[in-house]
């Protein structure tokens, strides 16, 4: 917690709304490091008495936040910053089932690869950095009972992520790359949004996948966004799915 945020701050009057000035300050705390993922902000009256506002305009700037993923509250613990909550047992985005109620399967996680690379054009345009920008490009795949099952290739700005290699490469192969990145970097994933669709295996997927160079698989793309709306990771999976299917729940 910040050493100043005791300290009587005002907000001002004019045709900004209140809250959402509150609501600006507050994000600025979590945006800035000064309240890292999992940690508790100060209470309701704390922050209404920094900023001199209502308890009302404080409810309505933290409900603003948790609906925008930075925030989320716990009945009688109080109000914490949000974090990635994507765990190895629960691998959200890699789930295969054979029908809507059956068992997932499970998975081990080999690493490919961690290089550094030059920018390549749908990456850099995707991540929203400049085209000759270098990128990281992380290497997984994912088996079951020693078959490739899933062969993800991942897109990372290279700008962004100091030391990347040395703080990630240890641990990315027994958790997922969400937690490692908001672990080491603070970067919790705010949100997803993905495309859906077939691709043929070229040489390098077909060796991975141990399957016929030409079959037609699964492609997935997914972003991934942490705070300000920053995409941080573009993120390219073949699935094999001759026997099971991809499960997604929307909650």
């Amino acid at each position: 917690m910040s050493n100043n945020f005791n300290k009587k701050m005002k907000l001002q009057s004019g045709p900004i709304p209140v809250y959402y000035q509150l609501q600006n300050e507050l994000k600025k705390y979590i945006e800035e490091g000064v309240w890292g993922p999992g940690e508790s902000i100060p209470s309701s009256r704390n922050i209404a008495e920094t900023y001199s506002v209502s308890m009302g305009t404080v409810q309505k700037a933290v409900a603003n936040l948790e609906k925008e993923k930075y925030l989320y509250c716990v009945q009688g613990k109080g109000t914490f910053v949000a974090t990635t909550g994507i765990t190895q047992e629960s691998l959200r985005y890699t789930l295969l089932r054979e029908d809507f109620e059956g068992e997932d399967l499970t998975f081990k996680v080999k690493i490919l690869g961690i290089d550094a690379i030059k920018g390549l054009q749908a990456a850099n345009n995707y991540l929203k950095i400049a085209k000759d920008e270098q990128l990281y490009c992380v290497k997984r795949v994912f088996m079951s009972k020693n078959k490739p099952i899933v062969y993800n290739i991942s897109y990372l700005p290279y700008n962004m992520f100091n030391d990347f290699k040395d703080k990630v490469a240890k641990f990315i192969d027994r958790m997922t790359m969400y937690e490692v990145i908001e672990q080491k970097y603070g970067l919790p994933t705010v949100r997803n949004k993905e495309l859906f669709g077939i691709a043929e295996a070229d040489n390098d997927v077909a060796d991975v996948l141990k399957v016929e160079k030409g079959k037609k698989l699964l492609m997935t793309e997914m972003l991934s966004y942490t705070y300000k709306d920053k995409p941080y990771e573009y993120r390219i999976s073949y699935w094999v799915t001759d026997k099971r299917k991809l499960f997604r729940e929307m909650i």
